[in-house]
């Protein structure tokens, strides 16, 4: 959790990663499910590189953009929604 101490927030305000650790884990534990949920989801599928990015660059791009979008607001430009810079699935 060292690592989440090191952000800053604003200014010269870290995280205070104490406070923050269950949920940091929580979001990493949800990311790795959905990725190995996506990467099942993909086996065997040919995913194109678009705009520079691998299939694999472009799911955490996903993620991120989500994750901005749904924090605080005065943090974060508004993204375009995640589904819009991921894979189409054909399930």
């Amino acid at each position: 959790m060292d690592q989440y101490a090191g952000y800053t927030i604003v200014d010269d305000i870290k995280i205070n990663s104490k406070l923050t650790e269950g949920e940091d884990v929580a979001d990493l534990g949800g990311l790795i499910l959905a990725y190995m949920a996506w990467k099942a989801d993909t086996n065997g599928k040919q995913l194109e590189n678009r705009d520079g990015f691998t299939s694999d660059q472009r799911f955490f791009v996903g993620y991120a953009q989500w994750a901005c979008e749904t924090s605080v607001r005065r943090t974060c430009e508004p993204a375009p929604s995640p589904m819009s810079i991921l894979p189409e699935s054909t399930a």
